[in-house]
Formats: C-alpha cells, structure tokens, sequence
C-alpha cells in the first residue's frame, strides 16, 4: 500500500472459520485512515456474529451479504480513497465475478 496515494483505506473483509480472525480484524483495525466492513466468505463461513461484537461495532458496516460490504465501502469512499477485498480468496473470487 505504500505506493498508493490515498485519504482513506476501505477494507471489505470476509474471514474464513479456519483463521485466526481475532489477529487479523486487530491488525486491521489498528491501522490509521482505516475504515472496516465486515462480510461472510462463499466456503468456510465465520458467521457476522462471530467476530464478535468489539469488532462488529468499530465495523462501518457488518453484513452477510457481500456485494452490500462492498456497495458501502463504495458509498463512503472519495476518488482519494482505496477500496481494498480482502481476507478469503473465497470473497476476493465472489466479488471479482460480482462485478
């Protein structure tokens, strides 16, 4: 990311069950001029109320549905912004055929 320039990143994340989404969602939350949604992937799905609610409520958006994640990201972003997918090459493929 340190050769893009941007305002804002707008991580759409999706996580699958086998992971450790606790270390991933904090390193992600820590990060500056960050905002998170929170979706499921297509396999493996950890469920939205598994994350759990400390980071269900830093979250921007928490959904089920992928292509919504991504609409808000999309929504709340500026030209400077990123949108990034992330988290399961599950949701990168979903999304990727979505769109």
């Amino acid at each position: 990311m340190k050769y893009y320039h941007f305002q804002k990143a707008h991580f759409v994340i999706g996580i699958c069950k086998d992971k450790d989404h606790q270390k991933m969602l904090k390193m992600l939350f820590d990060l500056p001029y960050t905002k998170v949604y929170l979706t499921e992937t297509t396999l493996k799905v950890l469920p939205i109320n598994d994350y759990g609610e400390n980071y269900i409520s830093k979250a921007k958006y928490a959904t089920a549905n992928q292509i919504d994640a991504l609409d808000k990201a999309i929504e709340n972003s500026s030209e400077d912004d990123l949108v990034i997918v992330t988290g399961s090459l599950y949701l990168v493929g979903k999304i990727y055929s979505q769109v």
